[in-house]
């Protein structure tokens, strides 16, 4: 995949940039890595939420937020949310919201220290990149929490930051 040739910065727990590294080159356990997230919400309420593509090496068929990534060396966590979210289903957003910046440990000791925002937009175009992502769709919060009830698949984080922030 082209985005194992990706330069990331390696961070401290402080966010403070320690090093640079190709992503393919990440240790687990060792390295900490910057990720971004956003979710998009209507004036209905509802949340947009993507399928994860079937050939996805993480997570494969699991429901995440509406775009996210890994920020490239030198990239702001803001330019990676807005730039992922054009990338996975070609939605531009001029104006984000900090909705929490936080440390999370996914499987085999991936760490990340991820910025997760928020913008509020009308219902658009989605012109999802069928590599990364296999559908888009709006829901309301009440499907989401039936969703989670009934196991349905959501990747960790996702269903860690909908639970904290935005399914009360």
């Amino acid at each position: 995949m082209i985005f194992q040739n990706e330069l990331v910065d390696i961070v401290d727990e402080q966010d403070t940039v320690i090093g640079t590294i190709y992503r393919k080159d990440e240790i687990y356990g060792k390295h900490i890595l910057r990720s971004a997230s956003i979710f998009l919400l209507n004036s209905k309420k509802q949340i947009l939420l993507q399928l994860r593509a079937k050939e996805s090496k993480r997570y494969p068929l699991h429901w995440d937020v509406s775009g996210g990534g890994h920020v490239n060396s030198g990239e702001s966590y803001q330019d990676c949310a807005k730039r992922e979210l054009f990338e996975e289903i070609g939605i531009q957003v001029e104006h984000l919201n900090l909705l929490k910046k936080h440390h999370f440990t996914l499987d085999n000791n991936r760490k990340r220290i991820n910025s997760s925002y928020v913008a509020i937009i009308e219902e658009t175009k989605i012109l999802i990149d069928p590599v990364e992502v296999a559908d888009a769709r709006w829901f309301s919060i009440s499907e989401i929490n039936k969703m989670i009830e009934n196991n349905e698949k959501f990747h960790p984080e996702c269903e860690f930051l909908l639970k904290q922030y935005l399914l009360n």
